[in-house]
């Protein structure tokens, strides 16, 4: 989430070209691991009897939000005249979901 933060305000700059190479490059491969991470993070907090339906159960809110998220982006875009407002919001948003992950408590070990 840092990462893309980072790259979501890069982008939002408008910084050197060769910077936002890097950032695209950073940007779309943050943005691909979230899945896998979010499985990994639910096998690490949830028995594996309920690792199924914990994830099923997130999947329907990410689904929508996969859906929503362009459109929003698109209708923002057409309303400011660029994509720095979007890249500002994703990068806030992204800085937000940064915060809240690292107060989260920590759990050593999984249930059995």
């Amino acid at each position: 989430m840092a990462l893309s933060a980072g790259t979501g305000a890069v982008l939002a700059a408008r910084a050197p070209v060769a910077l936002i190479v890097v950032a695209v490059v950073v940007f779309g491969g943050a943005s691909f691991s979230f899945p896998s991470l979010i499985a990994t993070f639910v096998s690490d907090h949830v028995s594996d009897r309920t690792f199924a339906a914990v994830l099923g159960s997130m999947t329907m809110f990410y689904g929508p939000a996969s859906v929503i998220g362009p459109a929003t982006s698109g209708w923002l875009a057409d309303r400011t005249g660029s994509f720095s407002a979007t890249y500002w919001a994703i990068a806030a948003i992204a800085a937000l979901s940064c915060i809240c992950m690292s107060t989260m408590r920590r759990r050593n070990a999984v249930a059995p």
